[in-house]
């Protein structure tokens, strides 16, 4: 890294940022910007108060064996767009569930920018129970099918 980035200023709600550096002796400029929407049933997503640029990985419980909660946003190089999405699953009308969906779609008019699923199911206590039923399940890497192994 080289240099001090220029300062970008956000338009909207949006929070971004700049950094400067270098490759092959070649002086580099990667502009982040960020937005947060919150996902609502049956409606179009609503975007949040912006909150400021992450300048370094966040673990839950500041445990890197754990959930990475925020990644640093101002990294030299992605090759797309990062979209995280973070929160709960929660059972339609509050019925508690032993297996739910949570999906996130974007779309440009009819287009699909991207169209992701999760299987969200009960807590268990081996491999051939049933899941109990929830109301609510954190959306947690920890819970992976698998678990950490």
């Amino acid at each position: 890294m080289s240099g001090k980035s220029p300062r970008v200023v956000p338009i909207g709600a949006v929070a971004a940022g700049s950094l400067l550096w270098t490759v092959r002796s070649r002086l580099q400029l990667t502009v982040v910007v960020k937005i947060e929407l919150a996902i609502v049933h049956d409606a179009h997503m609503v975007v949040l108060a912006p909150t400021p640029l992450t300048t370094r990985d966040v673990h839950r419980d500041d445990d890197p064996t754990k959930s990475l909660l925020r990644a640093n946003d101002l990294v030299p190089f992605r090759t797309q767009a990062d979209v995280w999405l973070t929160g709960h699953a929660h059972a339609p009308s509050r019925n508690p569930v032993r297996v739910g969906l949570s999906r996130l779609a974007l779309y440009q008019g009819s287009q699909p920018l991207l169209d992701k699923a999760v299987h969200v199911y009960g807590d268990r206590d081996d491999e051939k129970a049933q899941p109990e039923p929830f109301v609510s399940m954190p959306l947690l890497y920890e819970r992976a099918y698998g678990g950490l192994g």
